[in-house]
């Protein structure tokens, strides 16, 4: 629980969120290429 709790800080200071959404929009790419992959 206390990780838990950690992960939430991280994600609610500002750089973290900006690199977490960063490392979303880079990995967008691959995650449609997993889903057509699986769709296939």
């Amino acid at each position: 629980m206390r990780k838990f709790g950690n992960i939430l800080y991280l994600i609610e200071s500002e750089s973290m969120c900006s690199y977490f959404i960063h490392t979303l929009t880079m990995l967008q790419p691959c995650l449609k290429w997993g889903v057509s992959m699986l769709e296939y």
